[in-house]
């Protein structure tokens, strides 16, 4: 079994002993794992993407925003095509690819979350589009993340 395929074998055959009501079935995990894995094996570690959320969240976060990353921290976020930023203290609102990863897997095991599905870029492996269903009980709580966009930067 080839080395990269091994942690897929193995989150498959633990996840398979698990119970059957998680927001992220067998083969949505299985498909995680491996885009991350497509993700972490990137040729480049600096790169832009515009991001945007549907959710019961300020109106700001669902405009499209352009987010640059260097050596895996936020450093700039400003609306397509602007020079400017916004204020250093606000970048930690706004997630890496790696966060978006991270929230795919910490909103399955989140209190009131229903459903998470998401769709990955074919290539390089990023989450394209993340859908957070939130139970009945659960007021405002499901969110639409859509990413595109992403290049890298020198």
């Amino acid at each position: 079994m080839a080395q990269s395929a091994l942690p897929a074998a193995l989150l498959l055959i633990s996840l398979a002993a698990c119970g059957g009501d998680d927001p992220l079935s067998v083969g949505e995990n299985l498909r995680l794992s491996e885009a991350r894995g497509r993700w972490q094996e990137r040729s480049f570690l600096d790169y832009t993407f515009q991001v945007r959320s549907v959710c019961f969240c300020p109106e700001e976060y669902s405009l499209w925003m352009e987010v640059e990353v260097r050596n895996g921290v936020v450093v700039a976020v400003r609306e397509p095509g602007e020079s400017g930023s916004l204020p250093a203290h606000r970048l930690a609102e706004w997630p890496t690819i790696d966060a978006l990863f991270d929230r795919i897997a910490t909103s399955a095991r989140a209190d009131g979350v229903e459903d998470v599905r998401a769709r990955f870029d074919d290539e390089l492996g990023f989450p394209t589009e993340i859908v957070i269903d939130a139970d009945e009980e659960t007021l405002d709580g499901g969110a639409l993340i859509e990413v595109r966009s992403l290049a890298p930067l020198p």
